[in-house]
């Protein structure tokens, strides 16, 4: 029951946008840590995210039962409340915005707001279910959460900074449409215009290398603005040009789209997480 009741969270996302923040906190410290100052901020993330995500879990009740990979959400199951999952919600999201101005700094609870925003209303309740590009809303409230670890550090928004936004806006684009084509089964069933369906697959199999294509380019300008050494040069020039190599061999085996996309899907999560270890290493001071 336990386990129910954490997915109301969306634990991975959670997760994967904590990594994110860590992994650019540690970029501006530099190896002086401020281990409290940390703490702090992966705690007031912690509920803005964990809020956002139950948000979301309310916003898309009504077609998540219709897909195979959601249908046991607990709000799916009726084994909460929405009123409850609402006001939990609430005030995770009080608390972490009031945490970050109280322990952090005002500009990352005002960051962590707008993120917050974007997210819940921008994307969520006005244009995931009715623009095939809204992806690229989503993907600006995605970039928040490392901004939000490199700002806690420095209170300042920097060129590194910028760099780090750009970065993971055009990460999460290739990321989002392969778990689509993935999922695509699921997807029919519901309302929801996304790429792959009114465009077709192929067109999104483009899309997925050109943004590829930009995110490889734009990981590399944290190497030549001497933000990082030519460690994380070379190991994230090597596994940006591998996911490439995946993505164009979607245009190869045409009949083995769903494998194909899970493979393009799994390795990015690999590419994010080398990516956040590398810039806490190979810093430059």
């Amino acid at each position: 029951m336990f386990i129910k009741y954490f997915n109301l969270i969306k634990p991975k996302i959670v997760i994967g946008n904590l990594i994110s923040c860590l992994g650019s906190f540690l970029l501006a410290s530099k190896g002086n840590i401020n281990f409290v100052l940390l703490f702090n901020t992966l705690i007031g993330m912690f509920a803005v995210l964990s809020s956002s995500c139950m948000l979301n879990n309310l916003i898309d009740h009504d077609i998540d039962h219709k897909m195979q990979r959601t249908q046991n959400r607990i709000c799916i199951l009726n084994s909460i409340t929405f009123y409850l999952i609402f006001f939990i919600a609430l005030f995770f999201s009080l608390f972490g915005f009031i945490f970050l101005y109280t322990f952090c700094n005002i500009f990352i609870s005002i960051l962590s707001l707008i993120g917050f925003l974007i997210y819940v209303i921008l994307y969520s309740l006005f244009m995931k279910r009715y623009y095939i590009h809204s992806i690229l809303i989503g993907s600006l409230s995605g970039s928040i959460p490392p901004i939000i670890g490199y700002c806690s550090v420095t209170n300042n928004f920097d060129y590194c900074a910028f760099i780090l936004f750009i970065i993971y806006i055009f990460w999460q684009i290739p990321h989002s449409y392969s778990s689509m084509i993935y999922n695509i089964c699921d997807y029919r069933k519901i309302d929801i215009k996304i790429l792959p369906i009114v465009k077709g697959i192929l067109l999104t199999k483009k899309y997925i290398i050109f943004y590829i294509i930009i995110f490889s380019l734009s990981s590399l300008f944290l190497y030549l603005f001497n933000y990082v050494g030519y460690k994380y040069l070379i190991i994230i020039s090597c596994v940006d040009f591998f996911w490439f190599f995946i993505s164009c061999i979607g245009f190869i085996y045409l009949d083995n789209d769903i494998i194909w996309s899970r493979c393009v899907y799994l390795y990015s999560l690999l590419i994010i997480i080398l990516f956040n270890f590398m810039i806490s290493i190979d810093y430059i001071i």
